[in-house]
């Protein structure tokens, strides 16, 4: 299970590199960075992505935008997505969760969190 590809997308190169490492340090090695969902979407046409830990609020293109197209695109795909945000508002969460968010994590988070949802997402993988 170590093994299965996670992208994570964030706009912020130090959140993105805190996340790698919180994962890498749980014995995660396949990971994949991505600074706006525009890039995303590249990356996961291109390849087999597992897990997709995304951020909300990107300029380029959002987090909520990418579930958006993957929700159109993709809509049998095997592909989590873990969404990562500041936005704590009941609306936001149902939001992302009507586009096909498989779970939510609010900013800020500590490394067990992360790494408890991550785990509760994979758990049937």
């Amino acid at each position: 299970m170590k093994d299965i590809c996670i992208l994570i997308v964030d706009d912020q190169v130090s959140i993105r590199q805190m996340i790698a490492s919180i994962l890498r340090r749980d014995g995660y090695t396949n990971l994949l960075q991505a600074e706006n969902g525009k890039r995303a979407i590249r990356v996961i046409e291109e390849q087999q992505v597992d897990l997709l830990i995304l951020d909300w609020d990107m300029p380029v293109m959002t987090g909520l935008e990418v579930l958006k197209w993957l929700d159109g695109k993709m809509q049998n795909s095997n592909l989590l997505k873990l969404m990562l945000t500041a936005r704590s508002a009941r609306d936001n969460v149902l939001e992302a969760v009507e586009f096909g968010a498989d779970n939510y994590i609010v900013k800020p988070f500590s490394p067990d969190t992360l790494l408890s949802k991550v785990e509760e997402l994979l758990k049937d993988f």
